[in-house]
């Protein structure tokens, strides 16, 4: 959470006319008023439109924290349908940063989420996308986006990684071994 993900979501997906699919946004079509209250059915109104998108064969952009294995499912099957997966995943620099950055979306109007859960999400996050999702994909880029402009980490395929930033590279993949509960 607060990593940037809708922004860069939204923008990918208007920049190559794709379908745009994230359960906040959804949530907020659904309450406007109180997008927090609709979790569940924001959730399953993404699903079902995931399911309809995936059978027309639609070009989609889904926004996810990763902190779930839910969606693990749905990429291998949409991958035995002949879809090509990429993940493009964004990290900062630590929970607080997370913390911070939620905060400050909320002081705009956007929408919150519970700290605990934000630091929760952090390292399973992480976890998540580097042994669980990863290598389901046929392309992903990794993306540490804590500055002021998107630094390009590391990029590859199941079989292929090249680094671009030995640093952000090392510390990120610290955090994948890291003991925290999450």
């Amino acid at each position: 959470n607060g990593a940037g993900k809708t922004t860069f979501a939204v923008e990918y997906a208007s920049r190559r006319n794709c379908l745009y699919l994230g359960a906040d946004a959804i949530a907020a079509e659904l309450r406007p008023d109180a997008p927090g209250l609709v979790p569940v059915a924001a959730g399953e109104e993404l699903t079902r439109r995931l399911t309809a998108a995936l059978s027309r064969d639609d070009t989609i952009v889904l926004e996810s924290t990763l902190a779930g294995r839910t969606l693990r499912h749905v990429i291998v099957s949409a991958r035995n349908n002949g879809f090509t997966i990429t993940i493009v995943y964004l990290f900062l620099d630590s929970p607080d940063t997370c913390v911070e950055r939620v905060e400050e979306r909320v002081q705009k109007g956007g929408h919150s989420v519970p700290e605990p859960d934000v630091r929760r999400r952090f390292h399973r996050s992480i976890r998540n996308f580097w042994r669980l999702y990863r290598p389901l994909a046929d392309h992903w880029l990794l993306i540490y986006n804590a500055g002021n402009q998107p630094l390009d980490v590391a990029a590859g395929t199941a079989e292929d990684l090249t680094i671009r930033d030995a640093e952000l590279y090392a510390t990120f993949t610290r955090w994948i071994e890291d003991d925290i509960d999450g």
